[in-house]
């Protein structure tokens, strides 16, 4: 029987596979048929169909063979993938969101520039007390702040920004974090309010400090915001930097520019999705100028542009795309981006990134 059996099935399904690329070749094949498919993955498709139904036991043992072997090599290249569902969610993705900061970019924030408008407090005391407001941040831009007040005052101004690394810790502060070594040469931050996405205020040795946008600090009544200041912030997001404002007892007393470099292998990325049909969107909270800039650099159209988003923000993105029929994949690596990762038909955690982003991808 199976001499006949064999020959027959193959050939029925070779005859399916045949008849349905044809006919999608012509564009017989409404479009919602196919998912968003080649003609050619269509048609193998059904083929297969055809051959699973005639013998059903041969595919129950092949598929999940072929899914440990493709695990299997996704691992040994960096990749871990969950569940099998992940295989299969990956290939019916229309549309990938990628979180900017450490995703498309390289995530090592540096800053670049220290505009200093304060006419009541010296250079180095502007830049220890928002060094120190940021101490105990886990956001790289915060992080990237420490670094450089650190730096400043042990090194000087332009070795703080051509380095922008932090304290070496030594013997005698080995069992301390980064962040209490930081409190402990910068100052300690108590009275310490922070709201995602927008900035931070605390007191620091009976000053109070207040970082973050420009929007913050008028939120909180900053005052001595000028021209200069709006000149600098305008400068800075059309150098695809990021503007970080600082105030001193509510007087306006810095503006920083943080520099955080694209991956070489960005551009290369996203061209290759959207010649696979898949389109790539860019989630962040900088400015719209910032990340216009960054997505010029990328090569990505300002329409896949979601600028100014508050970290609470990025799963309703992720649905809203899925209201509009898309299958969204989600990429990112913060704790802000658990949401959004847990959101998506299939999320994707960068290997550095939170525990909290991995878990829920």
């Amino acid at each position: 029987i199976s001499q006949v059996f064999v020959p027959a099935i193959i050939s029925i399904s070779l005859l399916v596979f045949s008849g349905w690329m044809i006919a999608a070749q012509l564009g017989a094949v409404p479009q919602e048929w196919m998912h968003g498919s080649t003609p050619l993955a269509f048609a193998l498709n059904m083929g297969i169909a055809s051959m699973v139904v005639a013998c059903p036991c041969a595919m129950g043992l092949a598929v999940p063979t072929a899914l440990m072997v493709g695990t299997g090599i996704a691992a040994h290249n960096g990749i871990l993938i969950k569940t099998g569902e992940a295989i299969e969610f990956a290939r019916k993705v229309t549309s990938i969101i990628f979180d900017k900061t450490g995703t498309l970019t390289e995530g090592k924030p540096r800053v670049s520039d220290a505009l200093i408008v304060s006419q009541k407090v010296a250079k180095a005391e502007v830049i220890r007390l928002t060094g120190a407001a940021e101490t105990n941040s886990e956001h790289p831009l915060g992080r990237a702040l420490v670094s450089y007040a650190q730096n400043y005052l042990q090194k000087g101004d332009q070795r703080a920004a051509d380095e922008g690394g932090g304290l070496s810790s030594s013997n005698d502060n080995a069992g301390e974090s980064e962040g209490q070594q930081a409190a402990r040469f910068l100052g300690n931050p108590t009275e310490f309010t922070a709201e995602s996405g927008k900035g931070l205020h605390c007191q620091v040795d009976g000053r109070r400090v207040t970082v973050g946008k420009m929007a913050w600090m008028v939120e909180n009544k900053v005052q001595g915001i000028n021209d200069e200041v709006h000149a600098a912030v305008t400068r800075l997001e059309e150098q695809a930097k990021t503007a970080v404002v600082a105030a001193i007892d509510l007087q306006i007393a810095a503006v920083f520019g943080i520099a955080d470099a694209p991956r070489p292998e960005s551009p290369a990325v996203l061209a290759a999705l959207v010649k696979m049909g898949i389109t790539p969107w860019m989630v962040t909270g900088d400015n719209q100028r910032t990340a216009y800039s960054v997505a010029e650099g990328l090569g990505l159209p300002r329409q896949y542009v979601m600028a100014e988003v508050m970290p609470g923000n990025k799963a309703r993105k992720v649905k809203l795309l899925q209201e509009q029929g898309h299958t969204v994949a989600m990429v990112g690596d913060g704790i802000n981006d658990a949401p959004a990762l847990a959101q998506a038909d299939l999320g994707m955690a960068i290997g550095n990134g939170t525990d909290i982003a991995i878990e829920a991808a």
